[in-house]
């Protein structure tokens, strides 16, 4: 898993670059703009569900404190 995610960086990082636009976006480091799911499991299995959201480096959905899904059966 850990090749896989840093493989995947470096992916992102290589396209900001070549866009010109490494100094805002491509890796998760302080003052760049941040989008970001954090998910129970794998994200292709049908069961893993969001546990965390955050858009532009701000907490906006946290599954624990929601009542919109409590009910959804996680991994």
């Amino acid at each position: 898993v850990a090749d896989l995610i840093r493989s995947r960086h470096q992916d992102r990082l290589g396209a900001a670059e070549a866009l010109g636009v490494a100094d805002r976006i491509g890796s998760i480091d302080p003052g760049k703009d941040a989008d970001l799911i954090v998910l129970d499991g794998d994200p292709f299995h049908y069961r893993t569900v969001v546990d965390m959201a955050f858009i532009e480096g701000k907490l906006l959905y946290e599954r624990s404190k929601s009542t919109l899904f409590r009910g959804l059966p996680g991994r």
